[in-house]
């Protein structure tokens, strides 16, 4: 429910900004400020430069893989290892009234869901976590965790004929893990079909460091995550970074 919750508030804030800066007819006043004095400009359809300060609202989906020294357990189905963000995010001009450069920084929920390919399931003992079998095979076997970040990005906008065009981004972001857990679903002997959720740390790093990038035209993005920080804590787990693909919705 709650992802859902954060979805729909996130297209209504999209679709109202989207408008909103589509709302700008010829012959508008623009009401600036250089050197400490005010004057206004008219506008007639020219180029403007981005805005000062912008509002950004933003909606990530992709796909999730693991790099490093993986184990045969821990190996996932990357088309079913979802990648689900939800942000909003303040844009910051930089670099004179003429400047294409901007600042990005905000905050977001994010879910990843690390889809297993085995029939093995993941749970936390007390010597460490352990994948155990149930006598089943599972239809869905999947670790989520859900973080809450700040990114921050530098961005470059290419304009063309007074509309948006290519955009860039580079830069890194941290995050805390407010919430992880396991799922199984399978069907049981008699056919019914049985789910299984378990809460715990997992030994999960609670803290994440990783970078970003981003190449997109207009409001469609191609992105890609790298978790610097290994998915788990140091002890008897593997030494496995997340790297995440895909696409985001921004105005």
């Amino acid at each position: 429910m709650m992802r859902q919750f954060l979805i729909s508030i996130f297209l209504f804030l999209y679709l109202s900004t989207s408008y909103a800066n589509g709302l700008v007819p010829n012959d508008t006043i623009w009401k600036k400020k250089k050197n400490g004095e005010r004057f206004y400009v008219i506008y007639n359809g020219e180029v403007d430069p981005p805005p000062l300060r912008k509002a950004v609202p933003c909606f990530e989906i992709g796909l999730n893989t693991f790099t490093g020294d993986v184990p045969d357990a821990y190996t996932l189905r990357t088309i079913s290892a979802r990648y689900v963000g939800v942000g909003f995010h303040e844009r910051f001009r930089v670099g004179g009234e003429e400047s294409w450069w901007a600042i990005q920084i905000g905050i977001e929920g994010t879910w990843n869901n690390f889809r297993f390919d085995a029939d093995e399931y993941l749970v936390a003992t007390d010597e460490g976590n352990a994948f155990v079998e149930n006598g089943f095979e599972l239809s869905r076997n999947k670790l989520t965790s859900v973080q809450i970040g700040v990114p921050l990005m530098a961005h470059y906008q290419f304009r063309k004929d007074n509309e948006s065009t290519w955009q860039v981004g580079l830069g890194g972001y941290a995050s805390y893990v407010v919430s992880s857990y396991s799922k199984i679903r399978f069907e049981d002997e008699e056919g019914i079909t049985r789910k299984n959720k378990s809460f715990s740390d997992f030994e999960l790093n609670p803290f994440r460091v990783g970078l970003q990038a981003l190449v997109g035209y207009k409001q469609v993005n191609l992105f890609v995550k790298y978790d610097v920080t290994p998915l788990f804590e140091e002890g008897n787990v593997p030494d496995i970074q997340v790297l995440t693909f895909g696409i985001r919705l921004q105005p």
